[in-house]
This record gives structure tokens, C-alpha cells and sequence, in this order.
């Protein structure tokens, strides 16, 4: 039976990671940022976790730091002596790669209109 179960929201998608050791920390071994890159293929520099409302990063959320910790009371339920964490990640790439599509979708628009004559030019109207 796992000690601490972290419930990752991904892409719409929710998935369980069940650990062990209610030891497991934010990137020590074992820790939360491997798992979600073994599970969710997420790479771990790309990665931004979120609980509570609280951006997971920064001095305060050390690899060290475990888990239910950096959850708190807020972000953690305990059932039956399993403690439950929910996290979103969020993919850096991941946005990355929307802002481009939609960027690149704006220059084809405007490439578009721009290649489209003007009113009295495309009657051959000299004014």
C-alpha cells in the first residue's frame, strides 16, 4: 500500500503516482519530478508544479523538501493512513508551443489580407 499518493493534472488528464516512502521529495531521489517525467514524459526543466494555488519553485520548495511538506495542510487529504497530494504540472514547452501556433496563425492571416488587392486596383481603375 502506498504512504503517499500525488495526484497530477496533465493535459486534462488526471493521473495517480503512488509512492512508498512518505519520505518522497520535490527532486531528491525519490522524488516527484522524475516520476512525472517517467510518467507524463513532462521533462524535469520544463516542469512547473502547482498545489494549493502555490507555485512550487524557488528557495522556499527545495529538492529536498518533501512533499507532503511543500503540499500542506490545504493540499493534502489524509484516508486510511495514505496522505493524498493533488499537483497540476504545467509544461513550459507546452505553452511555448501554443504562443508559436498561435503567432504563426496571426502572420499567415495578415500575409493573406496583405496579398489581397485594394478595391480599385483589382478593377484595373487608375483612381
Amino acid at each position: 500500500m502506498a504512504a503517499v499518493r500525488v495526484s497530477i493534472k496533465f493535459a486534462k488528464a488526471t493521473t495517480d503516482l503512488d509512492f512508498e516512502s512518505p519520505d518522497v521529495t520535490l527532486g531528491d531521489p525519490p522524488d516527484l519530478r522524475r516520476a512525472v517525467e517517467a510518467q507524463l514524459s513532462v521533462p524535469v526543466p520544463s516542469q512547473q508544479l502547482i498545489c494549493g494555488g502555490r507555485r512550487w519553485q524557488g528557495v522556499a520548495f527545495a529538492d529536498d523538501l518533501k512533499v507532503v511538506e511543500a503540499a500542506g495542510p490545504k493540499g493534502t487529504k489524509e484516508a486510511d493512513g495514505l496522505k493524498a497530494a493533488a499537483t497540476v504540472v504545467v509544461a513550459a514547452a507546452v505553452a511555448v508551443a501554443v504562443a508559436v501556433a498561435v503567432a504563426a496563425a496571426a502572420a499567415v492571416a495578415a500575409a493573406a489580407a496583405a496579398a489581397v488587392p485594394a478595391r480599385g486596383v483589382a478593377r484595373g481603375c487608375s483612381g
